[in-house]
């Protein structure tokens, strides 16, 4: 799946200025920092509630797809600026992970 469907389809909003778009193999839902660096796999967007720079380190240190921010929860400037400059996306939307990750699920063939 392409990650431009995320706006297109379900009108996520992308946070960050990359105008790329990214394959999306999956998805991981979490917000332990440590418990995601473990577990999620590469090419999975990462559904999570926090906001703090350090998703993106997570992120780029498990080759992730993009992050997916949830709950309308605030992102702090300075995570849109380290995802800009090491050109990574983030999405966020006022969903539930639940219900974001059903809808993905339908978008998935």
């Amino acid at each position: 799946m392409n990650s431009q469907i995320l706006v297109d389809k379900l009108g996520f909003i992308q946070r960050t200025a990359l105008g790329k778009t990214v394959e999306i193999e999956g998805v991981y839902i979490g917000d332990l920092l440590s418990w995601v660096m473990g577990h999620a796999q590469s090419n999975q967007a990462w559904m999570t509630m926090l906001g703090h720079p350090n998703i993106v380190a997570v992120s780029l240190l498990r080759e992730l797809a993009c992050i997916i921010v949830v709950e309308d929860a605030p992102i702090a400037d300075a995570t849109i600026e380290k995802a800009d400059e090491e050109e990574f996306i983030i999405f966020s939307t006022s969903l539930t992970s639940y219900e974001a990750a059903k809808l993905i699920a339908t978008l998935q063939v």
